[in-house]
């Protein structure tokens, strides 16, 4: 009988998936918006840097970065496409 991986590491993998679909959705919707007329961006986000993950706590954050990232230039997609349409 096949060995069930840990809930954590289930969950993980759940949580890098759903970060890498909301890029690849998030960087489609900036690719459309963009064609339409260049997005202007006020300042660059800061990137949360960890060198090496030293624990469970650490990939945690770096998937919560990844998809807070993404939320940022989701709400800079919505504004830019207020602009557009009105």
């Amino acid at each position: 009988m096949a060995k069930e991986e840990p809930e954590f590491k289930r969950l993980l993998n759940s949580l890098e998936r759903a970060g890498d679909d909301l890029i690849e959705v998030t960087s489609d919707c900036v690719g459309y918006a963009g064609n339409l007329k260049p997005i202007e961006r006020d300042s660059k986000l800061g990137e949360l840097i960890i060198d090496s993950p030293k624990g469970v706590i650490d990939l945690l954050w770096i998937e919560v970065n990844r998809i807070h990232e993404q939320n940022s230039e989701l709400r800079v997609l919505a504004v830019h496409l207020r602009s557009l349409i009105g």
